[in-house]
């Protein structure tokens, strides 16, 4: 079996990226990724996820701490929208302390839910948490699949779903617990986890002040 350091280095030379122009990509030192490739060092949790991403590596369990999470298709930060993700070989990476069997993974669209998730981002969803009032859920009914808050509202019998920015594209979904056909298709779960993709969303932070 092949060493971590190993396929490191034959991921990145297969990607025709050098050692400097890695460690720049990464946030480390050009002798950090010699040390890994040597496997004199192992990479921190947060610089494995980096390297998985610039180089779509997978890592075994008894390699690294982690364990992938499959990424099972989008779900809407903006208007409602459904499935548009072409690669269903992605995965996600997580610690394996907070692993389980059940978790998956979505690549958001939109950015109604920022500042916590942007654009692009990959969110980790556990299906066997219990939700509360204050979840940042992704929720589906048919082909409508989006994140949002959830606030269960017991006052008025119903479950609302709402974006972190409002307005005319980002709008609060609500769900009447007596609509009985339209409650039994469905389903949310509890985001867990973010995974940033973009190192600095200057881009975003621009566009959500109007610049």
């Amino acid at each position: 079996m092949s060493s971590f350091g190993e396929k490191l280095k034959l991921a990145r030379k297969q990607k025709k990226i050098s050692q400097e122009a890695l460690a720049k990509l990464v946030g480390v030192s050009r002798v950090a990724i010699t040390n890994y490739e040597t496997n004199k060092n192992t990479p921190t949790y947060e610089n494995i996820k980096k390297l998985s991403l610039i180089l779509n590596m997978n890592f075994s369990d008894e390699e690294t701490s982690v364990k992938s999470v499959p990424i099972v298709g989008t779900a809407s930060c903006g208007a409602c929208d459904i499935n548009t993700l072409q690669d269903l070989t992605l995965k996600a990476l997580i610690s394996s302390d907070d692993w389980n069997m059940g978790l998956y993974a979505v690549v958001a669209n939109g950015d109604s839910m920022a500042n916590e998730i942007y654009d692009g981002d990959i969110a980790i969803i556990d299906p066997n948490i219990q939700l509360q009032s204050g979840d940042m859920v992704l929720y589906k009914i048919d082909d409508e699949s989006a994140i949002k808050i959830f606030v269960n509202d017991r006052e008025n019998n119903m479950y609302q779903f709402v974006p972190y920015n409002s307005n005319a594209h980002f709008k609060t979904r609500s769900i009447r617990l007596d609509d009985e056909t339209l409650f039994e298709r469905l389903s949310m779960h509890k985001v867990v986890q973010v995974v940033s993709i973009k190192k600095n969303n200057r881009a975003a932070r621009l566009k959500m002040i109007g610049r």
